[in-house]
């Protein structure tokens, strides 16, 4: 489940840019981000696919698209958050080189780095994806959107505060029909049937 949106944050139903060419880019960033672009005379002729079918936060989706620009070597300074992000992900030297030169790190550069958890075979990250979410699909998704909110929230806050947050969701999961139903599983030996 995906983590709740902290109140205030503005949510974008959908980013679907399918085929979408620089200007239809640059326009769906500009609406965003409520700032104008200037374009040059000649614009780049590529087109972009960028389709994310969930809701996102309206920074999520600014990143997202200047991630797909820069991705493919469109010179944007950063802006919704981008540097910020990419400064405590990568060790300095590459996240320079990926906003001032629009370098690629490859899979395992990504995975090196914990950009990203798991490396598949070629061909075979489909089936790892289903196996992925066969696996969350079987746990408490109340717990797991739990969570996910946390490991946001641990990145911008105190100790303190991450302590309260999470006595919060504890006592909010404690409650939920989940836990029960885990308790009972384990109690009687069995798999647990989350709703």
């Amino acid at each position: 489940a995906p983590a709740a949106a902290k109140s205030g944050d503005e949510m974008v139903n959908q980013l679907m840019l399918p085929d979408a060419d620089i200007d239809t880019m640059l326009t769906a960033l500009e609406q965003l981000t409520g700032r104008m672009i200037i374009r040059p005379q000649q614009l780049t002729t590529a087109t972009y696919n960028l389709k994310i079918k969930s809701p996102v936060t309206k920074a999520e989706a600014i990143v997202a698209i200047e991630t797909s620009l820069a991705l493919n070597g469109i010179g944007l300074s950063p802006d919704g958050g981008g540097s910020w992000q990419l400064a405590r992900a990568l060790p300095r030297p590459l996240a320079s080189d990926a906003i001032m030169r629009g370098t690629r790190l490859s899979a395992a550069q990504m995975h090196q780095h914990g950009l990203i958890n798991e490396l598949t075979a070629p061909g075979q990250a489909l089936f790892a994806a289903l196996a992925l979410a066969s696996d969350l699909n079987a746990r408490a998704g109340n717990a797991l959107g739990s969570i996910k909110e946390l490991i946001n929230e641990a990145q911008t806050q105190g100790l303190s505060a991450q302590l309260e947050q999470e006595r919060d969701h504890f006592l909010r999961n404690l409650m939920h029909a989940n836990a029960g139903e885990g308790i009972a599983a384990f109690l009687e030996k069995r798999t647990a049937r989350f709703r």
